[in-house]
């Protein structure tokens, strides 16, 4: 069925490695991507909490709430702050709700509970995910293209896309107000 809302965590300790950007450009910019790649619809606003000066002098947290042209509602939590590493995404559909959980690369999960009305209900169907390390996988892709004239699996329009809702985040916690994406 038609896709209602999707919630994205991507929480975990500060890597001493980032300095120079916010959550939301390191982060966040991943689940963005991710929502707009699954839904195949393009963000009209969006709204955004932060917290800033924690870890950096950046966003070191962000809380967003983004409106999508399909209809469809994006939740998304990013931070350096937690001491428990989360990676997860639940897609809620018209019939069921999709839980992944890619904390671990190499067990990740992917459950989905119905949302009828018959005895199945509430039942869970786990559905075999192929383990792969993502940064093998996207060099991998990116190799691919060089070498061989395979596409990219993310276009120039998907990174701009994507940045331009990134932006739209910072700015909203920036100014505390709703920005609306052209």
């Amino acid at each position: 069925g038609r896709i209602l809302q999707v919630s994205a965590r991507r929480l975990g300790p500060f890597a001493a490695r980032t300095r120079d950007v916010s959550v939301i450009h390191d982060l966040a910019f991943h689940d963005i991507d991710v929502m707009r790649h699954l839904l195949g619809a393009e963000v009209t606003r969006v709204a955004a909490e932060t917290q800033t000066g924690l870890r950096t002098e950046y966003e070191d947290s962000v809380t967003g709430l983004l409106r999508f042209d399909s209809g469809a509602v994006g939740l998304l939590a990013a931070n350096w702050l937690t001491p428990r590493k989360s990676r997860d995404l639940a897609v809620l559909c018209e019939n069921g709700l999709y839980v992944a959980d890619y904390v671990d690369y190499r067990a990740p999960t992917l459950d989905f509970y119905p949302s009828d009305l018959s005895e199945s209900a509430g039942a869970v169907s786990s559905i075999a995910v192929e383990a792969c390390e993502p940064l093998v996988s996207e060099l991998s892709a990116f190799v691919a293209a060089v070498r061989d004239g395979a596409p990219m699996p993310v276009t120039s329009d998907d990174a701009l896309g994507t940045l331009a809702v990134a932006d739209a985040l910072a700015e909203s916690a920036r100014t505390g107000k709703q920005v609306t994406l052209r």
